[in-house]
């Protein structure tokens, strides 16, 4: 992954969790947090996830996935699997 100039990787104590944040402008991070999901059907559970949340339905070249917005303790959380 090819991160801008002014952005830079900090610790955390999640585990398996990559984080980032801007350095000049200090306006929110990306968390990247890889998750195993045992499925047989990964198209029919994309579908069900995007039911169940609302979601947009993401189609990038070869990637397929869901994005979303959850609110949880009065912060935005922005989600793509």
């Amino acid at each position: 992954m090819k991160l801008s100039e002014n952005w830079s990787e900090y610790e955390t104590d999640e585990k398996n969790t990559n984080a980032f944040f801007d350095t000049t402008k200090g306006t929110g991070n990306l968390r990247i947090t890889p998750m195993n999901y045992d499925m047989k059907n990964s198209t029919e559970y994309l579908n069900r996830m995007r039911t169940e949340k609302n979601a947009e339905k993401i189609n990038w070249k070869n990637v397929e996935g869901i994005y979303y917005v959850e609110n949880k303790n009065n912060e935005e959380i922005n989600i793509g699997i």
